[in-house]
């Protein structure tokens, strides 16, 4: 089996930097090379699938201790939404003051003191089973050599994999990451 190497993307997806092992160790070091072109693939989940906040006037106004409109993979939360008023429902998904809970690098706002972005995306909740035998240049683990070393887990939480439910998206998110990366000859 071979080390994937991580692709240095400001050079154009053309470089990659390896690292020295024992001698002894006679695992191959591979890089992909990106292809020239590149086709975009928009994947946009439903409002279900979406998880939302609110925004602080709102926030105040019903209360809560968080900013967290429609977070599905919390049952807690969910659950308080399906007990909650029509009213109070309406409030909390009104399109004016709802926006989609990005990561924002770790900066978006929790409207909860003892929460930050990171926390709430919690990567370890983002967990990313690419199957070794198909997988991607662009969402691997970083090698040893590189610093800071990232995880594909907090990769993907920066590509915006914690913005859905991911119990019911993990998959899809998975099997595009997988095959609409893989590259050979007839992929340029």
């Amino acid at each position: 089996m071979a080390t994937q190497l991580s692709v240095d993307m400001s050079s154009g997806g053309r470089k990659a930097q390896g690292f020295c092992t024992p001698k002894d160790d006679k695992t191959p070091q591979v890089m992909d090379v990106l292809p020239k072109r590149v086709v975009p693939i928009l994947f946009l989940p439903g409002i279900m699938g979406s998880n939302l906040r609110i925004n602080t006037e709102r926030q105040q106004r019903l209360n809560k201790s968080n900013n967290v409109a429609w977070r599905p993979d919390k049952l807690n939360e969910v659950t308080e939404f399906l007990e909650a008023s029509p009213v109070r429902r309406q409030l909390q998904l009104d399109p004016q003051t709802t926006e989609v809970d990005c990561y924002d690098g770790g900066m978006a706002p929790t409207g909860n003191t003892h929460e930050n972005a990171g926390q709430r995306q919690d990567h370890s909740k983002v967990r990313v089973a690419l199957r070794f035998e198909i997988d991607s240049p662009l969402l691997s683990d970083d090698p040893p050599s590189v610093t800071p070393r990232r995880t594909k887990e907090e990769k993907a939480r920066e590509r915006g994999w914690g913005e859905v439910l991911f119990n019911s998206y993990r998959r899809i998110l998975e099997q595009c990451e997988q095959h609409l990366n893989r590259h050979g000859p007839d992929s340029y």
